[in-house]
């Protein structure tokens, strides 16, 4: 089903939760909403959900082109994940996943044994059917969450949301899980939208990925696009891990990491993923010093933290062979060359595109 918001607007009291949001999400696509506390990704969730409404004459919800804008939660066609399961606690795994089945049987049409069909091709889908007669506190909190996205997809949505459904569980076990459910998305081919705050889960689920930050889209693209072509300085800076810089562009030049940076001329931020540093012990034309302050080798890359000439200190990430060749100690000073940045004005707009995504510091 496509969903389409129109100038979505919520405020709650004097706080404006979500501020002229439009936004189409297309049939069968995974969408991620991501974003800081506070920037409205729940908000908007809930609105499409019915859940809360926009507030009134601020947006339209179109569901398919039918505007459900004002429609009960419960003619919407939504199945809701939340994060902390809520499950019943006094039924068993099959129990809980039939309940919204049994509620809404003759709505549905459903017969007991037609209810008992569906409830256990979703203890196949979900992989639990040894489980059916055991109770939520028998079952790991990945077992749990399953139970509870079974539950929603019971009476056959037209739309799955997730709010952080992984949020409560171990590490290891959101890896597992985000893999499940994207298998379990392009099998039943729903049209699913997902809040998180987990940018990796964002970036390794999504078809899209929506940036929000208060109340506003900042951007909206491909996992891809969202990481390696960021449209402001705020996408660049909360999506990943980048380096912030003062620096200062003098016509095609832009300097950072010096002396020179801290001198009068046109204040820009600098942006540089770790990984996007080439160290050498040799000084070059286009690498500026610093002074390695601290070095981590354990995992499949080599972390340095680095201090600048200009006296800001930022992190590197070199394959080990890379560092093996480098035969540096922590209080040694290397040259660094930029191979890749990312440039913003104070107001926070690109530089040039010619500027944007330079090779070499002051090339």
């Amino acid at each position: 089903m496509r969903i389409e918001l129109i100038e979505i607007s919520k405020t709650f009291g004097k706080f404006r939760a979500l501020d002229h949001v439009s936004l189409t999400i297309h049939a069968g696509e995974f969408v991620a909403l991501l974003g800081p506390s506070g920037s409205g990704k729940t908000t908007l969730l809930r609105i499409i959900a019915g859940l809360d409404l926009p507030d009134p004459g601020a947006g339209r919800l179109l569901f398919d082109g039918k505007d459900v804008t004002y429609r009960p939660a419960d003619q919407r066609g939504v199945g809701f994940v939340f994060q902390h399961y809520a499950l019943f606690r006094h039924m068993t795994v099959y129990e809980n996943i039939a309940f919204g089945l049994r509620v809404q049987r003759r709505r549905l049409g459903l017969s007991t044994a037609q209810i008992d069909v569906r409830v256990r091709e979703l203890l196949r889908l979900i992989q639990l059917e040894p489980f059916a007669e055991r109770y939520p506190h028998q079952l790991s909190g990945g077992q749990r969450q399953r139970v509870a996205l079974a539950r929603a997809l019971a009476i056959r949505p037209r739309v799955l949301l997730l709010d952080e459904p992984f949020g409560a569980l171990d590490a290891k076990v959101r890896r597992q899980l985000r893999t499940w459910l994207r298998g379990l998305h392009d099998e039943i081919g729903l049209t699913s939208v997902f809040v998180t705050h987990d940018q990796e889960e964002a970036l390794e689920l999504a078809d899209r990925v929506v940036v929000l930050n208060a109340g506003r889209v900042e951007q909206v693209g491909t996992p891809e696009e969202v990481y390696h072509q960021p449209q402001s300085a705020f996408v660049t800076e909360f999506i990943g891990t980048v380096n912030k810089f003062r620096g200062i562009r003098r016509g095609s030049r832009v300097e950072f990491g010096t002396s020179e940076a801290l001198l009068p001329g046109e204040q820009v931020a600098v942006f540089v993923r770790p990984h996007e540093f080439t160290l050498s012990t040799v000084p070059h034309r286009h690498a500026f010093p610093a002074v390695v302050q601290r070095v981590h080798t354990a995992g499949g890359l080599v972390k340095l933290w680095l201090t600048a000439q200009s006296g800001e200190t930022f992190l590197t990430e070199i394959d080990p062979f890379h560092w093996s060749q480098l035969t540096i100690k922590e209080g040694d000073t290397v040259y660094v060359t930029a191979r890749q940045l990312r440039c913003f004005s104070e107001e926070g707009q690109p530089c040039h595109p010619a500027e944007r995504f330079r090779t070499a510091v002051g090339q």
